[in-house]
C-alpha cells in the first residue's frame, strides 16, 4: 500500500533553500519519494548511497573526471537513491550534457542548484519536511488503532 503522506521529489522545488533550483533530468520520474537527504563529496559515495535518499553535492570528487561522474549515476540509481543535486560553479563549473542526458537515461531526477545553495538548510529543511510527513503518519495510525481499539472494546461489553 502506498503511503499518503510523503516527501517526493517534486517537493523539492518548494523549499525556500532551494530557490532557483531546476530539474534537469528525470523529470517523469519526480514523484520519488525522500526519506533523507546526504552530502557527497566522497568518489566512492556508491558504498555509501541509501534507498530513498535525495543526493547533494558541488561535484568536488568529480571536478577533474566527468567519466567518474558518469559511471556513478546507474550505482545511485541501483542503490535505489531518490535523486542527485549538484551545485555547479565551485568545482565544476557546469554540468554537462552528458551527465544530464545518463541522469535522464537511468530515470534519476537531477537538480541544479544555484551557487549560493547552502547545504545544511537543505539537509535541515529536507529532513524537518520529511520528519512532518512521518509524523503525519503516525498521527493517522495511531488514530485507527484507538477506533479499531474501542470497537473491540464496544463488542465486548455486549
Amino acid at each position: 500500500m502506498e503511503r499518503e503522506h510523503v516527501f517526493r521529489c517534486a517537493d523539492l522545488l518548494s523549499l525556500s533553500s532551494l530557490q532557483g533550483a531546476y530539474v534537469a533530468a528525470g523529470k517523469d520520474h519526480l514523484d520519488q519519494k525522500i526519506d533523507r537527504v546526504n552530502i557527497m563529496e566522497v568518489p566512492d559515495i556508491e558504498n555509501w548511497a541509501q534507498s530513498g535518499e535525495f543526493l547533494i553535492t558541488t561535484g568536488y570528487a568529480y571536478k577533474n573526471d566527468e567519466s567518474a561522474f558518469l559511471r556513478l549515476i546507474p550505482q545511485l540509481k541501483e542503490r535505489d537513491v531518490a535523486a542527485l543535486g549538484i551545485k555547479p560553479k565551485r568545482f565544476i563549473q557546469a554540468v554537462s550534457d552528458a551527465i544530464i542526458e545518463q541522469a535522464d537515461q537511468y530515470g534519476l531526477p537531477l537538480f541544479i542548484l544555484p551557487p549560493e545553495t547552502i547545504f545544511s538548510d537543505v539537509v535541515k529543511e529536507v529532513m524537518e519536511r520529511v520528519i512532518v510527513q512521518e509524523t503525519e503518519e503516525y498521527r493517522i495510525l495511531h488514530n485507527r488503532l484507538e477506533e479499531i481499539a474501542c470497537m473491540i472494546l464496544e463488542d465486548q461489553d455486549m
